[in-house]
C-alpha cells in the first residue's frame, strides 16, 4: 500500500495501532517507557479525526498493544485508548 504519488509505503506487512493521550507529555513519556520495555514505539502526529486532546500519539505495532499498555499503565503513564491503524 502507497500513500499517494510519494511511493512511501504503510504498514510494510504490520499492523500497527496509535496510543491517544491528553498531553503531549505524555506522549514523549510513553516513547520512553516502551522503548524500555523492549517494544518498538514511535511519536507520531495524530488527526483530529482520531484524537482531539493531544496532537501527538504514539505508533506501536498492533500485536503489542495489551504489552505496550501493562508497560504504561505499570509506569504510571495516562493515556486515553489505543486504535488500530
Amino acid at each position: 500500500m502507497t500513500a499517494g504519488d510519494q511511493g512511501v509505503v504503510l504498514n510494510a506487512g504490520h499492523a500497527h495501532g496509535v496510543v491517544t493521550f491528553k498531553t503531549t507529555s505524555a506522549a514523549y513519556a510513553s516513547e520512553k517507557v516502551l522503548l524500555r520495555a523492549g517494544l518498538q514505539a514511535e511519536v507520531i502526529a495524530v488527526p483530529r479525526s482520531l484524537s482531539t486532546d493531544c496532537c501527538l500519539g504514539l505508533r506501536i505495532e498492533w500485536a503489542a498493544r495489551e504489552a505496550a499498555q501493562v508497560a504504561l499503565r505499570g509506569a504510571g503513564v495516562a493515556f486515553v485508548g489505543v486504535l488500530r491503524l
